[in-house]
């Protein structure tokens, strides 16, 4: 790790006359990126927070070193005035151990955040969505391949509630998302069941989250928008509060036929 303090040839390229707004950190930045790629570092700047022996881990430890090395010539070129390690101690192994105490700091910080109860919950509801999102892909990929567009991403799906206790569990309906679209993707999961129920054992479908809830009339207000569907997949009072450019943003189609042919292929696909 040591010779990472020692490299500096990467200085070298740097032109103090061409620097003149000092508050200008992105000439350090590129300094930065490019000892990265001389050490055959193709990943980005960054610590792996989540790594098993935390600020120990090779990686870790090699992002300590560069931090503290890039740090000290940036501040030598008047850079990071008010943001400091320790400057009455120019020492570099001074220097790395405060920067891997603030590397500790930060994975304990991350680990107890990550360990909120809010926290679970939503990383547990996100697991759902995407859990329902892959069933219902992979029905379509097999038999409406000429639907998929319809589901572009897990945000289609609507939250689960969060009650372990309970067999079967209820949908959270998203406010945007339109009756008939709504409709859709629950004939979507029937033909998935159905499917799955064709190929294997019974009991094998029963165990999908898809099969072991049920919709509710809970609605969630401040669910995360899908993009990139038609306007007719969109609940009409939803739209409402949202002017053409922010349609734009989020890729709204105008409304068209589509939706309806999804329905009517369907259909035609499941029992009556």
């Amino acid at each position: 790790m040591e010779m990472i303090l020692q490299d500096t040839s990467v200085f070298t390229t740097y032109n103090a006359s061409a620097h003149s707004v000092k508050s200008d950190w992105s000439p350090f930045k590129t300094l930065l990126l490019k000892d990265l790629a001389n050490h055959q570092i193709d990943d980005n700047f960054t610590f792996e927070w989540e790594a098993d022996n935390g600020e120990k881990s090779t990686w870790n430890q090699t992002m300590i070193f560069f931090t503290v090395k890039h740090w000290k010539f940036a501040k030598a070129a008047s850079a990071f005035e008010n943001f400091g390690l320790d400057q009455d101690n120019p020492n570099d192994l001074v220097q790395v151990g405060i920067m891997t105490r603030w590397v500790i700091g930060r994975i304990e910080e991350i680990k107890r955040r990550f360990r909120d109860p809010s926290k679970v919950e939503q990383r547990t509801r996100s697991k759902k969505r995407r859990d329902l999102w892959k069933y219902r892909k992979a029905t379509l990929q097999q038999h409406l391949p000429q639907f998929l567009d319809l589901l572009p991403d897990a945000d289609c799906c609507s939250d689960t509630e969060d009650d372990p206790h309970r067999p079967i569990q209820k949908s959270i309906c998203p406010a945007w998302r339109s009756v008939k679209y709504g409709n859709w993707l629950h004939e979507v999961d029937r033909l998935s069941y159905q499917d799955q129920s064709t190929i294997k054992l019974r009991i094998h479908p029963a165990r999908r989250l898809d099969t072991r809830r049920q919709e509710g009339h809970t609605v969630n207000p401040f669910g995360t928008v899908c993009a990139n569907l038609p306007e007719n997949c969109y609940e009409s009072a939803f739209l409402k509060h949202y002017d053409p450019l922010e349609k734009l943003a989020l890729g709204i189609s105008p409304s068209s036929a589509k939706l309806d042919d999804a329905l009517t292929a369907i259909a035609t696909l499941l029992p009556n």
